[in-house]
């Protein structure tokens, strides 16, 4: 079975296509970092920008869960130069993320 991608020239399968390249790869390392540093900071309900303050635990969420999240971010943070943690959110990509 395989999934059909909507292209220019209607539906086909990815090895039509030529095999695109998925989102993640299409991104530096820097990139990705900033990607999934934003990406669990939405997951705790805050803001995606790494510069905003860090989001309190939301409720019903499990302690060692908040905490392995924000020990996660914060090895993401120190590995993204300052440079790039100014750098605008990819909010399209994000979309699915927001609740």
């Amino acid at each position: 079975m395989a999934k059909l991608l909507k292209g220019l020239g209607g539906y086909l399968c990815r090895s039509c296509i030529g095999d695109p390249l998925y989102a993640c790869q299409a991104k530096s390392t820097y990139g990705r970092i900033h990607f999934e540093l934003c990406k669990i900071r939405l997951q705790l309900g805050g803001m995606a920008s790494p510069t905003e303050p860090f989001p309190e635990r939301p409720p019903r969420m499990r302690r060692k869960t908040y905490e392995r999240l924000k020990a996660r971010a914060f090895e993401l943070e120190m590995e993204l130069p300052a440079k790039r943690r100014k750098k605008p959110v990819d909010y399209p990509n994000l979309v699915y993320y927001l609740t």
